[in-house]
């Protein structure tokens, strides 16, 4: 069964100024239609002798043909609440390139049980996901074995016990406002002790402490000092302090920069200048980079063609067109069936003053994105940039 998000869209909808008393109600020009984001999965579980709803989210590539990758998980606690925008972060900074394409696995509270599955018996609902939940997501999709876990409140405090107790379940761990108390603390000063090569990531937040209450803002508070005191090289940690929402808006807050924050390793490096560049290290260094990440999340091993075409913008800003030519030159070999890495060639040649090579590059670029019916909004793009050189070439 698909999950369906409890929104219709009706296409285009075109307005115009009226006066009020003429005003009428906008007439759809389409029918509506619903907008699908994971699928929904009953699974049965014999740890807790019960049924349980799971909401899995998969990736915007995952399903395309010839692909074989396998991607990171993100389990989501009390996922009727939260799936959706857990989602949506997800998808936008994936689209952006400030995480890796990742799954979302999202598990609602059965009625009744979510006190004693977070808070009463908390050991087996975690013998539920590591023994038959994790099992069934890794034979059923393409996992990489890299998980994150997400919980708020009561939630939050599972996630935490979960890094206290149990570490190697998952890598990373966000946690929005959660419902600690100074013996969480002390328990996660022990691990780090007892652990100094300990390689995982948190990420917590919480609002004030008159929406909180005292005690778990001072435990929370309490938790962010010990870590900047004691946290090992290799163990990342993140708070914030949001002082302007109240205890159950915090999880929207949470999710998309604690996500960022643990991929914060997947982000591409920016370099504001070909100084900045070769000081950082410069091509080998780049490289490097991308092994790690290959190695880590699965991606593809070498520069990857947003960022050589990023190198190359930076060697044509500072007028050293050959460097930035040899550079897009590189992307078309690299992927040679892409309209944009001609476009983007044909800049080069033509910032260069070579104005017939350039109208080569940008009419492959025009071919292939009506070949590949490619979005209108990048046809529109690589026509423009054709016109404009024409234009330019023209006699006059």
């Amino acid at each position: 069964m698909r999950f369906i998000v409890s929104l219709f869209f009706w296409g285009t909808l075109v307005g115009s100024t009226v006066p009020a008393a003429t005003a009428q109600t906008p007439t759809p020009n389409a029918k509506p239609y619903t907008v699908e984001i994971g699928q929904h999965l009953t699974l049965s579980s014999v740890v807790l002798g019960e049924d349980r709803q799971v909401y899995v989210r998969l990736p915007a590539g995952y399903s395309e043909e010839g692909n074989t990758s396998h991607y990171p998980v993100i389990y989501v606690l009390d996922g009727d609440n939260h799936f959706g925008h857990a989602s949506l972060g997800a998808d936008i900074l994936e689209e952006n390139a400030r995480m890796p394409e990742s799954i979302i696995v999202a598990l609602p509270n059965n009625s009744g049980t979510r006190g004693r599955d977070l808070g009463r018996a908390p050991d087996n609902f975690r013998r539920f996901i590591g023994e038959e939940l994790f099992t069934y997501i890794d034979a059923n999709y393409r996992t990489s074995g890299n998980r994150t876990l997400f919980g708020h409140s009561l939630a939050g405090l599972f996630t935490l016990n979960t890094l206290a107790d149990h570490s190697d379940m998952f890598d990373s761990y966000i946690a929005a406002s959660p419902a600690i108390n100074a013996d969480v603390v002390v328990k996660l000063e022990k691990l780090l002790s007892n652990a100094p090569a300990l390689s995982k990531s948190v990420f917590f937040t919480q609002a004030s402490a008159v929406e909180e209450g005292q005690r778990r803002w001072d435990a929370v508070e309490k938790m962010a000092a010990m870590f900047k005191a004691k946290a090992p090289e290799n163990f990342k940690w993140h708070y914030d302090y949001i002082s302007d929402q109240i205890h159950m808006t915090t999880p929207v807050l949470t999710v998309y920069p604690g996500l960022s924050f643990t991929f914060s390793d997947y982000q591409a490096p920016n370099y504001a200048s070909t100084k900045a560049f070769d000081e950082a290290g410069g091509r080998s260094a780049l490289t490097e980079f991308f092994a790690k990440r290959a190695a880590k999340y699965g991606t593809e091993d070498g520069l990857p063609q947003a960022s050589i075409r990023g190198l190359a913008s930076l060697y044509s800003a500072e007028d050293m067109h050959e460097q930035a030519i040899e550079l897009y030159k590189e992307n078309v070999t690299k992927y040679p069936s892409r309209p944009r890495v001609y476009n983007s060639l044909g800049s080069g040649y033509d910032a260069a003053g070579h104005h017939d090579k350039a109208l080569e590059a940008f009419e492959t670029a025009v071919k292939l994105a009506e070949q590949q019916n490619a979005p209108a909004w990048a046809k529109n793009w690589f026509q423009r940039n054709l016109s404009r050189l024409k234009e330019k070439m023209a006699p006059k």
